[in-house]
Parts: C-alpha cells; sequence; structure tokens
C-alpha cells in the first residue's frame, strides 16, 4: 500500500481538490501506478459589473430672460425651467438619454460648467448625456407654457434596458429630487484599476459553479480592493473573504458551509483608496511576470522547466525557518541555493514537486535560486527575491511633527510604522510602549500586565496612537520603544482658539450709588492662530478675591460641590485687581493678572527665579531667538523655609505674613551623608496634599511626614512663598533670551544647542537683588546630554559668581552609560528662591554603568567642600546589582569615605572602607520587602557609620 499526496498549494488558485489530498492505492515495486486527483474550479462567472449613477431634478416656473447667451430666445410667457444633474462616479461610458416631462422645447448641455451641446427644438427627442468620466454633466431645459403643467415634472435616465427616473415638486425649487442606482455596464470583466477615475466603486455579481460550491475564489487585479461589509450571498449580508497575495492583484476566497449557491454581490474600489492599502508588505520581485512567462514558453525547446511555487516571489516572510516548494520534472535531481550557497541537493518526486521543510533563512533579504537538470540535458533554473523580517530597527511616523489642540478632549491620531534594519515593515506583530508628555494616549492596552501603555502592531507593521492633548501650551514629546528600539517625536499643543465670544453687564447710578459698576467678559479668536481672554470687572465679587489667582477651595461650603462630578475646572488668566488679560499666538502669549513666573527658566539650577505677584508677563519668538521676561510693583518679598519632618502631619508653624495663595510646598528627601544633595521630591497640592490657615500661618498635611525615610535618609518640608509687608511697591522684574543655534547653523549632529542669558532686577528697601547668568544646552537624544550655566549675584554687601557643568553619555543603547555634575558657588553668592545653593561650596559628582542582561556594574565617586564650615568630603562607591525574576533585585558594593574638618573630631580626618549588601523584593505591587547590611573594612579615625544590619517591609493600605 502506497499513500500519495497532492499539496492543495501546488495547484491554482482557481481550483481546488474535489475529494481529499492523499491516496491510498495497492501497487507492486516494479509497476508505477497511475494516481488521479481530480479538481474542481472555484471560479464564479462574472453574471454583471454594475456602476453608481446620481441623478438630481429641480424643476420651477420662470419668466424667460432672452438676454442670456446659452439658450435660445423664447416667447414672452412662463416657462417651466428644469435643472438635471447626472453624476458618473466611477467614470465608465453610460450611453444614457434624457427624457422630461412636460417635453422641454430647448436645453443647454453643461460639463464643468461649460456648455457642449445646444438644442434649439428638441421635439420629443430625448437629450443625449455624454461621457465624461469623473465629471458631472447638467442639463438645463425649458418647455413653454408652465401655467399648463400640473404641479409635478419627471426626469428619466435610459441606460439600455434599464431606466432611472426621479419626480420633483414644481412649486418648490428649495428641495431638489434625488435618487441613485447601481446600473449595468456592457463590460464582461473588471476593468484595469489605472484606466479608472480614482476612487472609483463598481458593484460585481458573481455566479458560482456548482460543482466548486461552497468554495468560491475570485482573482482581482493590481490597484483593485473590496470594500469592506459589502458583500452579500443572495440579498443576505455575507462575510468579507479571506484576502491573499495573488502577484501584484489579490484572491478572494469564501467558504459557504451550509449555505444553497446563490448569485455573490460585491463592491470594489480603485483609484487612490486602493493606493492606500498598505496591508501587504512585499519587497521588489527578482523576476517580472513576462520574464517568468517566455521562461515557460522555453519548454519547448530547453525540455522541462522548474519553478518555485512556495513562497511567492517578493514576499515578507515572518519567521526564519521557511517552507519552500517547488515543482518541476519528476525524478530530476535539485539543489537549492541562497544565492551563492548551496542548501540542499535532492531528487524531485514522482509527482514533479519537492517540499523543502523549515529551510533556516537568517533575517534580512534573501535570493533563493533552484537549479534543476531535466531528462534533455538541459540545465534549467528558477529564483525568487524575499525577505526574513528582523527585529524593529526603526519607526516611522506620519506626521514627523504632531499638532494638538491643548484643549483636553479632541483626539489626534498618528500613523507609526515599525521598520527593520533594512527598511522593510516588520511583518511580525510586535509591542510597541507609548508615552507621552503633554498628551496622554488613549485605546486598549494590548499588555496590561506590563508597565505602560501597550499597542500592538499590525502584520504590515502599522499601527496607529491616538493621543488625547492636556491643557498647557508648549511642546511635548511621544515617545516610542519596542525591543531596544527608542524613538521620540515632538508634539506641539497649540491653544484653542473658538469663535469670540463677548458678555457684560453694567450698572449706571446718579450721585453717589454705590451700585454702579461695570462688567466684561470675552474669549476667543481674533483671527485664525490669536485668541483673547479677557474679564474687566469693578466690583470683584468672586470668591477667592484676595487669595492669589482667586483659587479656592473647591470642596468648600460654599462652592455647592456636585456628586460624581467629574469636570475639570480650568483657569485661563486670574487677578485680585478688577482686570486680567491673557492673548496668545502659537506658543507666544502675553498675561496681565496674577502670575507665577515657574516657567521662568525652569530649566536652570542657578538662575532661575520663582515669584508669586500681580504684573504682566510675555513669551515672544523671534525666528531663532525666545524672548521671555515679566515684571511687576510689588511690596511682596520672597520668603522660603525648611522644616524637619517630625512624623506627625501637623500643623507645622509657616508664619502669619504668608500671602494667601503663593505658598508652594514640597517634601524633600536629602541625603543622608550629604543633606544639600537632593535623593528624592514630592511636590504636594493645595487641598489635595494640605491644609493651611493663613490668619494663623499654620499647614496640616492630610498624612504625616516622617524625620527620615527607610534608609535613614531626613526629609524635609520646603515651602516657598511671597510675604505680605507693608512698604511702598518695588519693581520685581526679569527677561531671558534663548537662542537655538540649530535653526542658524545647518548639518549639527545634534537634537538640541541652546544658548541662553537671564537677568533679574527686584528692588528691596535695603539691598536691591540682581542676578544675571549665561548658559548652553546640547541634546542628542539617546547618546549625548551637556549644559554648562554661569551665573552672578549681587545683593548689597555681598557678591559672587557661581558655575555649573553637567554631562551625560549613553553608549550601545544604554548599556553603557556615564555623566557628572560639578557645581562651585562663591562665598558671596546666594539666589532667595533656592536656599538649596549654600555659599562657599562645591560639589562633583561622577558616575558610571555597564549593563550586561539583568546585571549592572555601577561606580560612583563624589566630593564635596563647605568654605564656610571647613568640611571636606568623599565618597565611592563600587557595586554589582543583580535583578532575577519575581522583582528581586540585590545590590553589592564596596565604599570609601573620607571627612576632613570639623565633622571629623579631633583628629582632623577620618577614612572608612566598608562593605554594603542590600536586597530588594516585590512579591505584590503592594507588599515591599528589604534587606540591608554593612560592615567596615578598615577604619582610620573616628567612624562615620556604625555596622549595621536590618530588614524591613511595606505595605500599601491604599493607592491615595
Amino acid at each position: 500500500r502506497h499513500a500519495f499526496r497532492l499539496d492543495p498549494r501546488s495547484l491554482s488558485q482557481q481550483y481546488r481538490l474535489a475529494d481529499g489530498d492523499i491516496q491510498v492505492v495497492e501497487a507492486s515495486g516494479w509497476t508505477t501506478p497511475r494516481i488521479d486527483f481530480r479538481v474542481v474550479p472555484v471560479t464564479p462567472r462574472v453574471a454583471e459589473l454594475r456602476q453608481r449613477v446620481d441623478l438630481s431634478l429641480i424643476a420651477a416656473p420662470v419668466h424667460p430672460d432672452t438676454t442670456q447667451s446659452n439658450r435660445a430666445p423664447l416667447p414672452a410667457t412662463p416657462v417651466l425651467r428644469y435643472d438635471v444633474t447626472v453624476r458618473n462616479p466611477s467614470g465608465l461610458p453610460l450611453g444614457a438619454k434624457l427624457a422630461l416631462a412636460p417635453l422641454p422645447d430647448s436645453a443647454v448641455v453643461f460639463v464643468a460648467d461649460s456648455a457642449v451641446m445646444r438644442y434649439a427644438q428638441l421635439g420629443d427627442a430625448a437629450i443625449p448625456v455624454p461621457d465624461r468620466p469623473g465629471q458631472d454633466v447638467r442639463v438645463l431645459a425649458w418647455a413653454a407654457g408652465a401655467g399648463r403643467v400640473g404641479d409635478s415634472a419627471t426626469a428619466t435616465l435610459q441606460l439600455g434596458p434599464t431606466a432611472l427616473a426621479v419626480r420633483a415638486v414644481i412649486h418648490n425649487p428649495l428641495r431638489p429630487a434625488a435618487k441613485s442606482a447601481w446600473v449595468a455596464t456592457t463590460l464582461a470583466r473588471v476593468p484595469a484599476a489605472d484606466s479608472m477615475v480614482p476612487g472609483a466603486e463598481l458593484e460585481l455579481a458573481l455566479e458560482p459553479t456548482p460543482a466548486g460550491w461552497p468554495d468560491v475564489g475570485y482573482g482581482l487585479s493590481a490597484g483593485w480592493r473590496l470594500v469592506a461589509g459589502s458583500v452579500q450571498l443572495g440579498h443576505a449580508p455575507a462575510p468579507d473573504p479571506v484576502t491573499t497575495q495573488d502577484g501584484a492583484g489579490r484572491w478572494l476566497r469564501w467558504h459557504f458551509a451550509g449555505a444553497a449557491t446563490a448569485p455573490i454581490t460585491l463592491r470594489l474600489a480603485a483609484g487612490r483608496a486602493a493606493a492606500a492599502d498598505t496591508s501587504h508588505v512585499t519587497v521588489p520581485a527578482a523576476r517580472t511576470a513576462a520574464a517568468r512567462e517566455e521562461e515557460r514558453n522555453g519548454a519547448l525547446l530547453r525540455g522541462p522547466g522548474i519553478e518555485i511555487f512556495s513562497p511567492v516571489d517578493g514576499t515578507v516572510l515572518p519567521g526564519d525557518h521557511v517552507y519552500i516548494g517547488v515543482k518541476g520534472e519528476a525524478n530530476a535531481p535539485v539543489q537549492l541555493y541562497d544565492g551563492a550557497t548551496l542548501l540542499n541537493s535532492v531528487q524531485m518526486r514522482v509527482d514533479g514537486v519537492y517540499d523543502f521543510i523549515a529551510v533556516p533563512l537568517a533575517r534580512g533579504p534573501h535570493h533563493l535560486r533552484v537549479a534543476m537538470k531535466n531528462s534533455w540535458g538541459a540545465e534549467r533554473w528558477d529564483s525568487i527575491a524575499v525577505h526574513v523580517t528582523g527585529v524593529p530597527a526603526k519607526f516611522q511616523v506620519k506626521p514627523s511633527l504632531v499638532s494638538l489642540v491643548a484643549d483636553g478632549r479632541s483626539v489626534a491620531q498618528v500613523d507609526v510604522r515599525v521598520l527593520d534594519e533594512w527598511g522593510i515593515p516588520v511583518v511580525q506583530p510586535a509591542y510597541v510602549t507609548v508615552r507621552a508628555q503633554g498628551a496622554e494616549p488613549v485605546g486598549r492596552d494590548a499588555d496590561a500586565s506590563s508597565v505602560g501603555m501597550q499597542f500592538l502592531s499590525s502584520t504590515s507593521g502599522e499601527l496607529t496612537v491616538a493621543l488625547l492633548p492636556g491643557r498647557e501650551v508648549g511642546p511635548g514629546v511621544l515617545e516610542l520603544k519596542s525591543g531596544e528600539l527608542t524613538d521620540t517625536v515632538p508634539l506641539q499643543l497649540l491653544p484653542e482658539v473658538r469663535g469670540l465670544t463677548v458678555a457684560g453687564s453694567g450698572l449706571v447710578g446718579v450721585g453717589a450709588s454705590p451700585d454702579a459698576y461695570g462688567a466684561i467678559t470675552a474669549r476667543g479668536r481674533i483671527d485664525s492662530r490669536t485668541s483673547l481672554t479677557l474679564g474687566v470687572d469693578s466690583r470683584r465679587l468672586n470668591d477667592g478675591q484676595n487669595v492669589f489667582g482667586r483659587a479656592v477651595d473647591p470642596l468648600d461650603e460654599s462652592q455647592y460641590p456636585i456628586l460624581g462630578d467629574a469636570s475639570r475646572q480650568q483657569t485661563r488668566t486670574a487677578s485680585r485687581n478688577w482686570v486680567s488679560a491673557r492673548l496668545e499666538r502659537g506658543y507666544d502669549w502675553a498675561t496681565f493678572g496674577d502670575l507665577s513666573t515657574t516657567d521662568f527658566a525652569k530649566s536652570l539650577t542657578l538662575a532661575r527665579y520663582q515669584r508669586s505677584v500681580t504684573g504682566l508677563a510675555a513669551r515672544v519668538t523671534t525666528g531663532a531667538m525666545t524672548w521671555s521676561g515679566f515684571g511687576s510693583f510689588t511690596s511682596q518679598s520672597l520668603r522660603q523655609l525648611q522644616i524637619r519632618g517630625a512624623g506627625i502631619s501637623g500643623p507645622y508653624e509657616l508664619g502669619a505674613d504668608v500671602q494667601p495663595g503663593t505658598e508652594q510646598l514640597r517634601i524633600e528627601t536629602r541625603a543622608l551623608d550629604n543633606p544639600e544633595r537632593i535623593v528624592a521630591t514630592q511636590a504636594v497640592t493645595r487641598f489635595v496634599d494640605y491644609q493651611i490657615d493663613y490668619e494663623r500661618g499654620v499647614v496640616l498635611f492630610k498624612q504625616a511626614i516622617p524625620a527620615t525615610d527607610a534608609r535613614g535618609n531626613p526629609l524635609f518640608i520646603v515651602v516657598t512663598f511671597e510675604a505680605l509687608s507693608g512698604g511702598a511697591q518695588k519693581l520685581v522684574a526679569g527677561g531671558r533670551a534663548t537662542l537655538d543655534v540649530r535653526q542658524l547653523a545647518t548639518g549639527l549632529r545634534v537634537d538640541s544647542l541652546r544658548v541662553g542669558i537671564t537677568a533679574v532686577n527686584a528692588a528691596q528697601d535695603v539691598h536691591n537683588f540682581r542676578l544675571v547668568g549665561g548658559d548652553v544646552n546640547v541634546l542628542r537624544v539617546g547618546a549625548f546630554k551637556a549644559g554648562a550655566e554661569v551665573a552672578y549675584a549681587d545683593k548689597g554687601d555681598s557678591a559672587g559668581f557661581g558655575g555649573s557643568v553637567k554631562a551625560g553619555y549613553t553608549l550601545f543603547g544604554g548599556a553603557l552609560t556615564a555623566g557628572g555634575t560639578y557645581t562651585r558657588l562663591g562665598r558671596g553668592f546666594t539666589n532667595p528662591s533656592n536656599v538649596a545653593l549654600q555659599p562657599g561650596t562645591s560639589d562633583l559628582s561622577l558616575r558610571g554603568g555597564l549593563k550586561l542582561g539583568n546585571t549592572e556594574l555601577r561606580a560612583e565617586h563624589s566630593h564635596q567642600e563647605f568654605q564656610v564650615q571647613g568640611v571636606d568630603r568623599q565618597r565611592s562607591r563600587v557595586g554589582l546589582v543583580q535583578t532575577l525574576a519575581g522583582n528581586f533585585e540585590m545590590d553589592a558594593g564596596v565604599t570609601n569615605d573620607q571627612v576632613s574638618g570639623a565633622l571629623a573630631g579631633a583628629s582632623g580626618s577620618s577614612e572608612a572602607t566598608a562593605a554594603e549588601f542590600k536586597t530588594k523584593w516585590g512579591p505584590t505591587p503592594r507588599l515591599q520587602l528589604w534587606t540591608e547590611a554593612r560592615r567596615h573594612l578598615s577604619l582610620a579615625g573616628p567612624a562615620l557609620f556604625p555596622d549595621v544590619w536590618g530588614v524591613g517591609a511595606g505595605y500599601k493600605l491604599t493607592e491615595l
């Protein structure tokens, strides 16, 4: 007994096996059995090809106008005027004629507003409609004696055996009558897509063959695509077919199991819509269809040939183990090559087919070739080009700059395509982690178990990212990551520009009437890019009139909170004064009212200056220069406090001179060995994280502020606020200019290079404060980042310079990192808005890391010098961090500490070398366990830290 199998993939797609693909026969080893596999056609007959025709009619009685040149003069009696439009979106010939009732006397035919035919006398003849692909045909006709007609008129379009009729009410020209229909064409098959009007649609009626039922297959030529959801079996909706590549076209395949044979109707689209279909990824074929046909015809002169039937020439393969199907002459020797490399030598089976199973191919492009020496002694060849998809290596993003409206509700879409290192779309679906600054990715998370929003690319490497913008105007960033591949896309969040709305009210009193007032509110666009927000109210009746920014507690009893209200409040501009205004144009803006200079030079360390005052601020861009500044006349003074956490929620004393609404609180964790170094910062929000009593000057937090964290680092409450004063108002002003060098110097291999100058002047009763600084920053995303800053501060009898340099470098996709910072402040340098900058200090910090898989080698060195206190400190550490499965991390290292000066005791210096070991484990998202140990290896002088060991645990009870 012998079993013979016919691979269904070796058949033309126009046929299928009538029975199974395996036949078992009884045969001896001396005879060659005859095996018959019966195939049946699955391609249906094209019963009808239809195109859509739109017909509209307006009929109205008018008086004749003999001055018009587009019609023949008629007697001066009322006439009936027809206005008929024939639209043929597909552009195929119609051969149509138009009949009107009542019969017209004359007519003019227009195409694209140009008269192409005039009929001065029609009689009872129909009007021929010219065939103009993609253009509307308009017919104007007139019938004399309108008073004798009835209430309606009819237009009938004769399309061979089909008639499309529409009836319109004569005395209502504002409601034209319209009708659309799919009418049969004279074509026997679908025409070439490039001969059609772009975007044209055709309706195709197919008559399946009874022998092939319930399997039906139909081939579409290049440029055509199926309109999704348009398939009908009989008159009932049917599922869309399975679509596969068939050369340059598509092959549609249905399997109507359990259904009776019935006509199939579907719609096809061509032109630009079809060109946009990128669902199938291919590479340039090794041979053209004409060359393959010529090779097949060569069998008459050179004997039987050989052909690779799977995969198709130009296919992009998702895996690196490939099936290769070859058909040729039975029992002939065959060699398979990848380029010039021989992969395998076999002998063709008796059925003339050989299956190369799981052929290993490296990722990338391949030129597969097969050679066969036929029975004529001739060597025949065939070759195909394939591409084994690689890992994600590049993101192709459209558009390259994404613009969003900062309204908090509109959604913008970004089209992303994942490419491999050869620039071919990755056909193996890949997870892409999406993050954004200034916007929020929305949609279904493809992998909820992973951190961040995950999107899964399609089999064509495509994915669409929907972004919900925030409400802050300015630049943003879209971050994409897939495996080791990372990329950023710039976002620009523009101000919302809506129609201008102005509302006002007023009351005029006579004499000394206290009720006289005036109020006006305006918001909306002045032009397409400029918006204005204006508020004027002489009464100042709103809550919070004495609070900076008119801030109010949303949960106060006077605010009448609504249960379940999820609305978001937004303050465009506010003022304790009777007027506030804001003008926006793109990124540029100008505002008057209560303003906080939080964004003024916020990227700087030495020259950052934060105030909360009532005044004027603006930001203007002129080419490569960006100018920003603020100014105010105020009697307020800037204060900053540092309060050590006491393990309680409060109250903590601030003082009774706090200007309501100006305080800014944050919780800072400082390094145990250097209190000037910030380990972590947590900003807190008024009314949410704490309550404040301005009259008593105390603050109460919603949770306790510990004195130290789990590692012994101290916690401080840092408060910056404006203090009330009864003195004269003085000028506080600042300005900054930034130059984008990349706009002036082309060819720079950096993503950002900016140079800035900052100046601040604050007039005070005793000594004026002046601050001048310069800075430069350079960035290359994913590789290098550096910045330098120098500043000079002058406050009466104290003046000095300060400088800061920082740099970071990344190699091998983040495997190797190195960086450092250096800051030096003169004895006379001070900045009242940042008390962490202590005069007479210098700080050097160097760090580096090498990551190999889950293991990372870290090295750190720091050196601090405190001139005022007479203390010098150095610290060096080398450690190894190992991350294991289950969120378990181990950190082992050796640390060397050196201290000289007052902190080192009577000896004047101390040096200690210690071994450290730490573990951290998070068995659940809420439960954290950790251990740590420290033991001295050597000690010279007083001990800086004791030998310790300990364990700890933490459990998160609430998400707040």
